[in-house]
């Protein structure tokens, strides 16, 4: 007998669970060859190169994987720093690109005129690229999961906007690192210039300034593209680029 419920344990099948009555295969096995699927589809965000390099001629760009791997671990420190719930910035940074196993990295620019498709259009085919990637995972995780994504999107909690400055951020590294190796083709200014636009947070914006200052060190060394021309050199939408410095 089943003390739960006073019925014989035969007769309280996969039936009568609620996932069962959604349609949803619950049985042990079932579960773990959706969960086989699921990391299947992730193992693509470690081929899937982030377009904003490309674009730029940077040889072989990090992928997707690569740069959630180092803003998880941006989101646990400053979390830490700041009180916040660091197992939620966690979770939502290794979340934030999970779309783009399926629908792909789209690079978004600050004129987003100059992007392949609008944020609009990104932003219904991430949904849609997400929802499919949640039906490899059990109602209860997949549900977690389309909340923090959604939370990043939106920047509806602290943790929210601490990863979608870190999201930036982390590019700012990427491109600095980049651009000391001369690593690229066209110019990289473009990911300094949203700092404008993305940083609020006023410990990220130290930490931004202590970059541009070993951008500007860097550049004064090799009389690479940090200094050179400053003023005078044009981005590739158009503006005199602006170097950002620490105030």
């Amino acid at each position: 007998m089943d003390n739960n419920s006073g019925k014989p344990e035969a007769q309280v099948g996969l039936n009568t669970m609620p996932e069962a009555q959604a349609g949803l295969d619950t049985r042990p096995g079932r579960k773990l060859n959706q969960l086989v699927g699921f990391f299947h589809l992730v193992e693509r965000l470690k081929h899937e190169k982030r377009k904003g390099w490309l674009d730029r001629g940077v040889k072989e760009a990090e992928s997707v994987a690569e740069h959630s791997f180092r803003l998880a671990l941006m989101a646990m420190v400053f979390a830490e720093r700041q009180k916040l719930d660091v197992g939620r910035a966690v979770k939502m940074a290794l979340v934030h690109d999970l779309p783009e196993a399926i629908c792909g990295d789209v690079a978004i620019r600050i004129r987003e005129d100059l992007q392949e498709i609008s944020n609009k259009e990104k932003q219904e085919r991430e949904i849609k690229a997400l929802e499919e990637t949640l039906k490899f995972l059990d109602k209860g995780l997949a549900k977690e999961v389309r909340e923090l994504w959604h939370d990043f999107e939106f920047r509806k909690t602290r943790e929210a906007r601490l990863v979608y400055e870190l999201d930036r951020l982390e590019a700012i590294f990427q491109a600095q690192e980049y651009e000391a190796r001369g690593n690229f083709k066209a110019s990289l200014q473009e990911f300094f210039d949203y700092r404008d636009d993305r940083l609020e947070n006023r410990e990220l914006i130290g930490l931004f300034s202590i970059l541009m200052k070993e951008r500007e060190n860097e550049g004064k060394k090799n009389s690479g593209p940090a200094c050179k021309g400053a003023g005078q050199e044009k981005s590739d939408i158009g503006q005199p680029l602006r170097f950002l410095h620490a105030a």
